[in-house]
């Protein structure tokens, strides 16, 4: 994950990220077995055979099983974005200011970078 390899400055957060992956690893295993179950019943279904309900309920029950673990994944790595952002420098770069004033031929408006 690119994200926890950035993260790696900030201590803290870098742990909460790591805290949050087995979960995304679990959510992802759990809607591709669900998803492959689902799409199974339903194309064995497209060559005329009956719709094989058992294995559709049973796709959908193990992808359902899979929201916690992503609801879960979401927070705690958005938790470990801000406490990341947080610890960042923050500089004026970008930041333009501008003064009306007195300038060397009179009256004028300076920018500031």
């Amino acid at each position: 994950m690119q994200l926890l390899e950035l993260m790696k400055t900030n201590e803290l957060a870098y742990n909460k990220m790591k805290n949050a992956k087995p979960n995304h690893g679990i959510s992802v295993l759990l809607g591709a077995i669900g998803g492959g179950l689902i799409g199974g019943a339903i194309g064995s279904s497209l060559d005329g055979s009956p719709l094989n309900w058992n294995l559709l309920i049973t796709g959908g029950g193990i992808t359902l099983l899979g929201i916690p673990f992503s609801v879960t994944y979401i927070k705690q790595a958005k938790n470990a974005v801000e406490i990341y952002n947080n610890g960042l420098n923050h500089t004026d770069l970008g930041r333009i200011n501008f003064n009306i004033g007195l300038t060397h031929n009179g009256l004028g408006l300076k920018m500031f970078f």
